[in-house]
């Protein structure tokens, strides 16, 4: 009797979950997640024989399983009580941190990315500098829980070190570690303010005390987003403003561009996803013109880390043109030329460059 009643329970539970799938609500976003969820594929004779419709078609019900981001919350909460921190690649760690777990497998492809700056910078004859920005998990060891598998940041920048020759580096570990303030956000992997400013610090020749400072609460970034941790506290993003005067133009193939005279774009700490507030998030080409002051044309080639530390770099250059290789398509030679740069900031997180291969574009 209890075989069959647990088999009654069971195609119950199928059946409502088909039925709710059918006539539930069709959300294609997920908030918690920060995701387009997979629609529904096409159905093709191709698609069927080399199984990709399958494929596809499991990724869409996993997708739209009832209640899904309690489901996800519940397997990730099981799995931290039963000793398994870090079992969906973020660990759970001291004060409220979520941290990604390491990822060391792009040895190959760090080299790779630190021999074309190495060669493009000789080739253009411009004075560059390479910021990694190391991983929290590097920078915050304390925070983490026992038995952790370790961050071997140090070993990249031995190789990052090794490999240049014009362009300068240094690793910044040291500028970021043993702060009393907050350097990386909880729930996200970019630096938070506070952070960017004290690489700013060590970059720039200026000294700037005196910033006004905006606080926004209900930040939650994309490391909660893919941990399952929903119960974790929101971050708090600052906005701080030097007083000076800029105009921000974003550039897209195939659009008008779009102006502002603020370095951040408000509109989006509305959203779910507030960390585009710096410089309206990503883009192929960002141009910031200070119209208070500064010298020289600087070209920052980046990831996303450089969007929070380039409103602090404004205040010191005339023009600062942010490139990101994952989106520009056209010479950057030819640019530079065009743009009579005058120094090169290479800007990436560590993890971008163990993985992101859009650095083969530079020419």
């Amino acid at each position: 009797m209890k075989k069959y009643l647990l088999t009654a329970v069971f195609v119950l539970f199928i059946g409502l979950t088909s039925v709710f799938m059918l006539v539930g609500p069709k959300s294609n976003y997920s908030k918690n997640e920060k995701r387009y969820l997979n629609d529904m594929p096409e159905f093709s004779f191709e698609s069927l024989t080399n199984g990709s419709f399958f494929s596809e078609f499991g990724s869409f019900l996993a997708d739209r399983v009832p209640f899904r981001d309690f489901y996800v919350g519940v397997n990730a909460y099981t799995n931290l009580s039963l000793g398994r921190n870090g079992a969906n690649t973020v660990y759970y760690a001291d004060d409220g941190y979520l941290i990604n777990a390491p990822d060391d497998d792009g040895k190959e492809n760090f080299v790779k990315n630190i021999d074309k700056f190495e060669s493009f910078s000789k080739q253009v004859n411009i004075p560059s500098k390479l910021i990694i920005i190391p991983r929290a998990g590097y920078v915050l060891e304390d925070k983490l829980p026992l038995l952790t598998k370790g961050y071997n940041d140090y070993k990249y920048f031995e190789i990052a070190e090794d490999k240049t020759e014009f362009v300068k580096f240094q690793d910044i570990t040291r500028i970021l570690k043993n702060q009393d303030e907050q350097v990386f956000y909880k729930t996200d992997h970019h630096l938070t303010s506070y952070g960017n400013f004290l690489l700013y610090d060590y970059l720039s020749d200026n000294t700037v005390t005196e910033y006004k400072k905006e606080s926004y609460d209900g930040f939650y970034g994309t490391t909660r987003s893919s941990s399952g941790y929903w119960l974790t506290g929101a971050d708090k993003v600052e906005l701080w403003q030097d007083g000076g005067e800029y105009t921000v133009t974003i550039v897209e193939p195939g659009k008008e561009d779009k102006k502002s005279d603020s370095l951040f774009f408000k509109e989006h700490l509305k959203n779910d996803d507030k960390y585009p507030v710096f410089l309206d998030g990503n883009h192929p080409l960002v141009k910031i013109e200070n119209n208070s002051g500064g010298e020289g044309n600087l070209l920052i080639i980046k990831d996303s880390f450089a969007q929070g530390l380039a409103p602090f770099l404004a205040r010191d250059y005339k023009n600062i043109y942010l490139i990101d290789m994952r989106y520009y398509r056209a010479f950057v030679t030819t640019f530079i030329q065009e743009n009579n740069i005058d120094e090169i900031m290479y800007v990436y997180g560590l993890s971008t460059l163990l993985t992101d291969t859009s650095s083969a574009w530079l020419m």
